[in-house]
């Protein structure tokens, strides 16, 4: 999803979800407070003003949600991002269309359309999509994985995607897990 300058958008932080309003977008790479933000057309980088302190700071898209709507995630899980979502979203389109292939699993469409709705997960979710990307990082390799390779999208990347593919795999990084 883009933003635009102006819009309300919330993020994840050790302390909970934190929210802020859209000051700049980038799609090149850029510096901010002696750090270079890798920025591009699929993953910009918003610089955005905290609500509660007025400082700015700099976030990848897929670490943005909307906040628009003025709702706060509940403190009960953790509520997929936007590019979650999406790549969930990706997953389910795909696993209809037949090209989940034979090994996937009731798990893994679960877990597609459980994203895919943007439904909040768990601490034990949030876990098994830890180990699954791990697990799976090999995955990254095979024919079929990367949009252009023959027999793409493969089975293997159906089931990446059905975790909510790369911004997934970084958003559950993220998550704060109570104990951790």
């Amino acid at each position: 999803m883009a933003f635009s300058k102006g819009d309300r958008v919330g993020w994840n932080t050790p302390q909970g979800t934190t929210y802020g309003t859209v000051q700049s977008k980038h799609t090149k790479d850029l510096e901010f407070k002696n750090q270079t933000f890798r920025a591009d057309e699929d993953d910009p980088v918003y610089v955005v003003e905290s609500e509660k302190t007025g400082s700015q700071a700099a976030h990848h898209e897929s670490a943005l949600t909307d906040a628009t709507d003025g709702d706060k995630d509940d403190d009960s899980g953790h509520r997929p991002i936007k590019k979650v979502q999406e790549a969930a979203q990706r997953a389910v389109k795909w696993i209809d269309e037949g090209k989940a292939g034979k090994g996937f699993t009731d798990t893994g469409e679960h877990r597609a359309h459980q994203l895919a709705d943007g439904q909040t997960v768990d601490d034990e979710v949030i876990k098994k999509m830890r180990a699954y990307f791990k697990r799976h990082e090999v995955d990254r390799s095979a024919e079929g994985f990367h949009g252009g390779e023959d027999d793409y999208p493969s089975p293997g990347r159906v089931a990446w995607d059905a975790w909510g593919g790369n911004p997934g795999r970084d958003w559950a990084e993220s998550q704060k897990i109570d104990g951790e």
